[in-house]
């Protein structure tokens, strides 16, 4: 019963993840483009919309899978289950070279330690005001952000193979699902009330 709990967590998780690594994959080409034409390539508030944005929903999504509640679904919250009940993981897998009985233990430390200042973030900037905030200025580079999330990309790939689910990997497939770069191709104006096509 646990381990197909386990196995349907682990789904959920990596169909979340991925959704977020496909945001980070379509927003380092919006920058090479952006970075590539010197006429688009200047200081603009609508980037700012753009990747404050993107930013906003990484952390966001980083929050979602270090959320241990009941009636959740996260990566940490399936570790701390996990570990909390080794026995069933034992029973069905031995610890060889790639498994290790205090391998989850680790990678539940590492991630709160990881993921402590986006946590913050999330709960005193972005899914409320908090009073104290007023006095405090927490800051994070988006690439540091970037970084736990690779953190959590990697540990769910891993956690996919203990729980026998290996031939899933963590490749989000953005260009047969979205030929997204076309929006670039068509003007954004439209004038006379006609949008004009290249």
């Amino acid at each position: 019963m646990l381990w197909e709990k386990w196995q349907h967590q682990i789904l959920v998780i990596r169909h979340d993840l991925l959704k977020l690594e496909g945001m980070r994959l379509i927003k380092k080409e919006v920058k090479k483009i952006q970075e590539s034409n010197p006429i688009i390539n200047k200081p603009n508030i609508f980037y700012t919309f753009i990747f404050n944005g993107y930013r906003n929903t990484l952390i966001m999504g980083i929050k979602r899978q270090i959320k241990v509640k009941k009636g959740s679904i996260s990566l940490l919250g399936l570790l701390v289950d996990i570990n909390k009940n080794k026995e069933v993981i034992e029973r069905v897998i031995k610890p060889n070279n790639y498994y290790k009985i205090n391998q989850i233990e680790n990678d539940i430390n590492y991630i709160k330690e990881q993921t402590k200042i986006i946590a913050r973030i999330a709960d005193k900037y972005l899914s409320h005001i908090d009073e104290e905030i007023v006095e405090e200025t927490i800051t994070i580079d988006t690439s540091e952000i970037e970084k736990v999330l690779k953190d959590l990309v990697d540990k769910t790939e891993y956690y996919l193979v203990v729980l026998g689910k290996g031939d899933l990997r963590m490749i989000p497939n953005i260009e047969g699902r979205w030929t997204w770069r076309k929006i670039f191709e068509t003007p954004w104006i439209v004038k006379n009330n006609k949008c004009s096509t290249p």
